[in-house]
């Protein structure tokens, strides 16, 4: 990595490590006045009273970087991030159990003069669900160990491609050219490209006048990881996901894909923040 790109990379790891130890006044000046967080303006004020909500919540959270890279602009970063705690109030609408569990989060910084100016962030809110219900444990820690791949070039422009065939005629092909014959799902199943393939298939027949417009991008090229968050937007031909026929529907998706050394897509990290009708 170049020098530039590590100053980001620690400006982020700076910024979580003083969230853990709840060390306020430095998030506080590291955050530009014109702040925003998931599309919304959030003052300093409002970003640590969030943040304190999510201690009370969980006394004992602890904050683990599990993936961070920069682009090579130096202004953006993608990150994943493992919490874990013991619940003792509800969080996020999930009732305490007094058990502890873990989730994770992919966030995107934005900065601008070295202070933290847009973030996006999702919680895999579906895993909390799961163990709270004591259903199977999502294994966070199963890592993606690549050994580090050839560079492949023009890993941007595949990746845009890539998210872009669900709007094509063309889904299969640029899959099956993109795509391992498997790919490491969220770190618990291989989905085949077929299945991969299908699940395209079923949006573009539930939906119309499909688009993609990628609202943050992060290329790693040493380390062939791509990390982005995207909407999905098209109109509902019949029905799908609960939606009903003429609405406007839109998915936010926030994912990171690693390339493994044949330059395949070879594991996704993916968490879909929210499914909603925009009109």
């Amino acid at each position: 990595m170049s020098s530039a790109t590590d100053d980001i990379v620690s400006l982020f790891r700076g910024h979580v490590a003083a969230l853990a130890k709840q060390d306020w006044a430095t998030i506080t000046a590291r955050l530009h006045p014109e702040l925003t967080r998931n599309h919304r303006p959030q003052t300093a004020e409002q970003y640590v009273n969030q943040a304190k909500e999510g201690f009370k919540a969980l006394p004992d959270l602890h904050v683990t970087v599990d993936q961070v890279f920069a682009d090579k602009s130096n202004s953006f970063v993608f990150g994943r991030l493992i919490v874990r705690g013991t619940l003792k109030q509800e969080f996020m609408g999930i009732k305490p159990s007094g058990r502890p569990f873990e989730f994770s989060e992919l966030t995107f910084y934005e900065y601008k003069d070295g202070k933290v100016l847009r973030i996006l962030t999702a919680t895999d809110k579906e895993s909390i669900k799961n163990q709270v219900e004591s259903l199977t444990r999502t294994p966070f820690d199963t890592g993606y160990g690549y050994e580090l791949p050839e560079q492949v070039t023009g890993l941007k422009e595949k990746f845009i491609k890539f998210i872009e065939c669900v709007t094509k005629d063309n889904a299969r092909e640029s899959i099956l050219e993109y795509s391992a014959p498997e790919v490491l799902f969220n770190g618990i199943q291989k989905v085949k490209a077929e299945e991969i393939i299908q699940q395209n298939l079923v949006l573009q027949d539930a939906l119309t006048e499909l688009k993609v417009e990628v609202d943050g991008l992060v290329v790693d090229e040493e380390h062939q990881r791509v990390g982005s968050a995207y909407f999905v937007t098209g109109r509902v031909a019949k029905p799908y996901k609960g939606f009903l026929p003429g609405q406007l529907f839109q998915q936010y998706n926030y994912v990171i894909h690693f390339i493994n050394g044949d330059g395949k897509l070879g594991a996704i990290i993916s968490v879909v923040e929210s499914e909603r009708a925009i009109e």
